[in-house]
């Protein structure tokens, strides 16, 4: 996500552009720091000016530091980190091959079908797909307007809903212009929340609306595809320089830490806080729903890591251990797949410290309660530069995460459905509690409320504890049998009855816990600390 600006990138940028910038012989190393005086010799490197292009910055806990040099300076590189006794391995010996294999398909107006996950888009591409989404979904799909770029362009998402009155999950991406592959995988999230079979992912299209932004820079993004591919912040002038790091430029611990002042820098946070077009409009559209934002996402690359809150420090604040548990089964999910394995801590003790970025701002300024920060593939071979093939693996292994990262984020009490959604997860809770209860004797419940299961009926126990006392799960079992004995069921049947419905009360359980109803206790898993109320009650009355 961060990169050291270099002189030879401020030379390379063209006032008007017929073509775009070559990156011939320009070669991708991956250096292998040993300990951390080898980090501090790199740092210094980074630090000096250079002309060498850090694509991660050297922290104390960097694997690979992935730098990029021009054919002429090669030597210079390879000389320098030989006689410091530091291990590298060219990864890419020119970058321009990758770069002439990224072909940019293009999007046919009207046919939803033609995006696809084996090539990139343009921005005018992926808005059009987005319009005729809405158009294609016009219950569920509608455009929406995040914000405005400093060149004019709108900042276009979509929000997805299936009623009024629902929490809301925010995804932001494609705020570095050059990590192509954010925007591609946000667009993937859009597509399978509207055509997955998958019942899970179904299951939170509905529950939550979905405000996804793919492209939060356009015209940088603009610039990554007519100018220079590599290009990172956006196209404001400073003097004879262009560009804010939009993910600095937060108002929150602005320019502390891991940002620079200087405009020639890629990481430069620029004039002020909320300085840029982007950056003011997107946090005040976003600050305008904050109330309803359970979860907050925001799509970079690279490095194959899961970042939570926050930047400045590496204390574990607010809500950090729920979140590191939380994320940590996301990450088991994404996983499972492919096999692709990502790390996770807070930015400061996963990556290196920076400050005025979006996921510190809503997490601390807004009070989201969850707010991750995903750099998806990969881990030290291409960077910025993912191969098109690699697009559909990652937003496959990303849906994934996210959609257990939500079932998660309810089992430890993050994620609360609204009222008619509730009333829809309790009836799925209970039926799967009575799969289980039909699965030792094979006995067969039917579920639904008093009212249209049997009977009007009122001054239950079941309706009081619900509507008076809030308890969020109440339920009444109505026990063996149906229609032979009624209220003088033999006594024989009191074990198979017994033993089927405790079947269904720890499934009941652990659906609950897994629809984030019911949180375990610091001291046991065991003690439930959500009243489930159950009245068992024979026959058909009450």
């Amino acid at each position: 996500m961060s990169l050291k600006i270099i002189p030879i990138i401020s030379i390379l940028i063209l006032s008007v552009a017929c073509e775009p910038f070559r990156f011939d012989n320009y070669t991708l190393y991956k250096v292998l720091p040993k300990n951390l005086e080898e980090i501090k010799i790199l740092e210094d490197l980074q630090n000096s000016g250079a002309d060498f292009d850090f694509w991660d910055d050297p922290v104390p806990t960097a694997d690979y530091i992935n730098v990029l040099s021009k054919p002429e300076l090669k030597n210079d590189l390879e000389g320098f980190l030989a006689a410091q006794g530091i291990d590298f391995v060219i990864t890419l010996p020119n970058i321009q091959e990758l770069i002439d294999n990224e072909k940019k398909k293009r999007y046919t107006r009207s046919n939803v079908k033609t995006m696809e996950w084996d090539d990139y888009y343009t921005l005018e591409d992926i808005y059009d797909w987005l319009d005729d989404l809405a158009k294609a979904f016009p219950d569920v799909v509608s455009t929406i307007v995040g914000g405005t770029s400093h060149e004019g362009r709108i900042i276009k998402g979509v929000k997805i809903s299936h009623g009024p009155g629902r929490r809301a999950v925010f995804i932001e991406s494609g705020i570095h212009a050059r990590e192509w592959i954010a925007p591609a995988t946000a667009n993937y999230v859009i597509n399978q929340l509207l055509y997955s079979n998958d019942e899970e992912t179904k299951a939170a299209a509905r529950e939550f609306d979905w405000y996804i932004f793919p492209v939060t820079n356009p015209d940088g993004y603009i610039w990554t595809h007519v100018g220079y591919r590599l290009w990172r912040k956006n196209r404001r002038k400073f003097g004879d320089e262009y560009g804010v790091d939009l993910n600095r430029n937060w108002n929150d611990n602005w320019l502390v830490i891991g940002a620079s002042s200087n405009p020639a820098s890629n990481t430069y946070a620029g004039p002020g806080p909320f300085s840029e077009m982007e950056t003011r409009t997107l946090a005040t559209y976003i600050a305008n729903m904050a109330d309803k934002i359970d979860l907050y996402l925001s799509f970079h690359s690279s490095g194959q890591i899961l970042l939570l809150p926050f930047g400045n420090t590496t204390e574990p604040l607010a809500n950090y251990y729920d979140a590191m548990k939380i994320g940590r089964r996301a990450l088991g999910a994404l996983a499972f797949r492919h096999g692709t394995q990502y790390t996770i801590g807070n930015i400061a003790e996963a990556i290196y410290f920076a400050a005025g970025t979006s996921v510190d701002w809503v997490k601390e300024r807004l009070k989201i309660p969850l707010s991750y920060c995903y750099e998806l593939r990969d881990r030290g071979v291409y960077g910025h530069l993912l191969p098109p093939d690699q697009i559909l693996p990652t937003g496959e292994e990303t849906m994934d995460s996210i959609i257990e990262m939500v079932w998660q984020a309810k089992r430890f009490g993050y994620m609360k459905a609204s009222n008619a959604t509730a009333l829809k997860i309790s009836m799925k809770i209970g039926r799967r509690a009575l799969g289980a209860l039909a699965f030792r004797h094979g006995t067969q419940y039917t579920i639904g409320n008093i009212a249209e299961a049997i009977y009007f009926a009122a001054g239950t126990s079941v309706d009081w504890v619900k509507e008076r006392l809030k308890i969020p799960l109440s339920y009444c079992y109505e026990l063996r049998d149906r229609g032979v004995y009624g209220h003088l069921l033999p006594p024989d049947q009191i074990l198979p009855t017994g033993e089927e419905t405790m079947d269904s009360i720890i499934e009941m359980v652990w659906q609950a816990k897994r629809f984030g109803y019911m949180k375990a206790s610091n001291a046991t898993a065991l003690k439930i600390s959500v009243l489930l109320y159950l009245a068992a009650i024979v026959k058909l009355f009450f």
